[in-house]
């Protein structure tokens, strides 16, 4: 074959087209499809009433949200660049004759479709809000203008950005907690592999780079606004890192101990419940800190609720799927899809909905 690499991508993508089609999995197809829909016309109508109010507090920082853009533009380049290159250098397509260049190619391609839905979001919201508030063309054209050379530009620097060879932390294993020998088998170490994973993947190096786009922010006017935004911002990297962990950790713990005699509720219990509690500890923590910043408090509130609402039904999805060995991107989406039509016709329902959604996909692993 002319170009066997892309003849690859070309049946992986046939093959997961396929299974969509499969007779089990139409009513649910077509089920997401309708709340995606629903949620779709919720936020239009969400848009219609915050664009003005949006494009007014973002045009005196046009070149804040620029320089942002670049920023997401690079790092996605950049980790798209090293992950695939990673894994075309060690699959079974190594072994095939394909020139250098062709693997370049195939790597940039690759690293374009997964990094592409976060590339549009920007000029989505800008474009969503230029319809929803037609007299602001001038300020949405300069955003689509700066964001446009802005991505550009990002891209073309991570993609060029050098390698480099860091020495990395070894993965977090679950370890013996346990001093003294037991014959009743404990799951302490299971509990606090997630805080292990988080630390591994916050290095000091990592978490100095993330720091970055909240500094360009930090008024320089006032040290304790600077240091609040900065705390604020460290405080939801961690959470964002800890639900990541805990996601991850549910995937290789289950493939761990799924052929035990372990119940499922035993496991999703001490997976979770330290997880779920530093979720909630730091998350009030970060709702004080949106007051003290002159957040009102009752959208602060609104802020930890819609937080705490996708922290349980991402834990609960991510619990049961990965006990059975199933993918949970599609029942994820249509969990949060349903969560926003309920908040859309009434407030307060996000985090109702998303325990009871949890609850039930709990049950539903703990039947199989």
């Amino acid at each position: 074959m002319h170009s066997p690499l892309l003849a690859a991508l070309r049946l992986e993508t046939t093959n997961h087209l396929r299974a969509w089609y499969l007779h089990g999995r139409r009513i649910r197809m077509w089920f997401a499809i309708a709340m995606i829909a629903a949620a779709v016309a919720a936020v239009i109508a969400l848009a219609t009433q915050f664009a003005p109010v949006l494009l007014r507090v973002v045009a005196p920082h046009l070149l804040t949200v620029n320089v942002l853009v670049a920023l997401q533009a690079s790092v996605l380049a950049h980790w798209g660049r090293r992950k695939w290159t990673a894994i075309y250098s060690g699959n079974w397509l190594s072994t095939l004759p394909v020139s250098r260049r062709q693997c370049a190619r195939m790597v940039a391609l690759r690293a374009f479709l997964a990094s592409a839905p976060l590339l549009a979001l920007p000029p989505a919201v800008v474009l969503l809000a230029r319809l929803c508030a037609p007299r602001s063309g001038a300020i949405t054209s300069a955003l689509l203008t700066g964001i446009g050379i802005a991505t550009a530009v990002g891209v073309l620097l991570g993609w060029y950005l050098p390698a480099r060879e860091v020495r990395h932390s070894a993965p977090a294993l679950p370890y013996a907690a346990a001093s003294r020998a037991s014959a009743v088998p404990r799951l302490v170490a299971l509990s606090r592999w997630t805080e292990t994973q988080t630390r591994v993947w916050l290095q000091p190096r990592s978490l100095a780079r993330l720091l970055l786009p909240a500094m360009l922010l930090v008024p320089m006017d006032s040290a304790n606004v600077a240091i609040a935004l900065l705390s604020l911002w460290v405080l939801a990297v961690y959470l964002l890192v800890l639900l990541r962990a805990m996601v991850q950790v549910a995937r290789e713990g289950a493939a761990w101990l799924r052929p035990t005699s372990l119940t499922f509720y035993r496991f999703a219990w001490s997976v979770a419940r330290r997880p779920l509690f530093k979720q909630l500890q730091w998350t009030l923590l970060a709702t004080v800190l949106l007051v003290a910043l002159g957040c009102q408090p009752l959208v602060a509130a609104r802020v930890a609720e819609w937080w705490l609402a996708l922290v349980s039904v991402t834990s609960g999805i991510a619990l049961s799927r990965a006990y059975q060995s199933r993918a949970m991107r599609l029942r994820l989406l249509v969990s949060v899809c349903a969560m926003a039509v309920l908040e859309r016709f009434r407030q307060h329902l996000a985090l109702p909905c998303a325990l009871v959604i949890s609850a039930w996909h709990i049950r539903e692993a703990a039947r199989t």
